[in-house]
């Protein structure tokens, strides 16, 4: 296995790590008071909020999709009942997603040439 993937693999799902814990603490100590008196204004709000269970294996899948903007849920489980505990394990399902597309960019040129070459025999 390349060096560059044994290296960046680790690095980015570290920094992806940091980035969702230090949006979990925006979302539980700062504005966590903040959404809970909007809650009161706006039923809407009150509804949602009242409705949101965030459970072990929904956050852990939902780190998974790579689609899914990964800080606004980890504010999201901030401002929710989840404990600090259960969130940091959730942050596992990182892993697979961010290997794939660091792996998919670190290859990109090969897979480029690949694609062009296959081109290039079919006509």
């Amino acid at each position: 296995m390349n060096t560059t993937l044994l290296k960046g693999i680790p690095l980015i799902c570290l920094a992806a790590l940091v980035s969702s814990i230090i949006q979990f603490a925006l979302g539980r100590y700062i504005f966590r008071e903040c959404v809970r008196s909007i809650q009161g204004k706006y039923k809407v709000i009150g509804a949602m909020i009242n409705q949101m269970e965030l459970t072990f294996s929904t956050m852990t899948l939902i780190h998974m999709v790579p689609f899914v903007p990964m800080n606004f849920m980890s504010f999201t489980a901030g401002i929710s009942v989840m404990n600090f505990g259960q969130f940091l394990l959730t942050c596992i399902g990182i892993v697979p997603g961010t290997s794939l597309f660091f792996i998919l960019g670190a290859n990109f040129s090969e897979i480029l040439a690949y694609i062009q070459e296959w081109n290039s025999e079919k006509k």
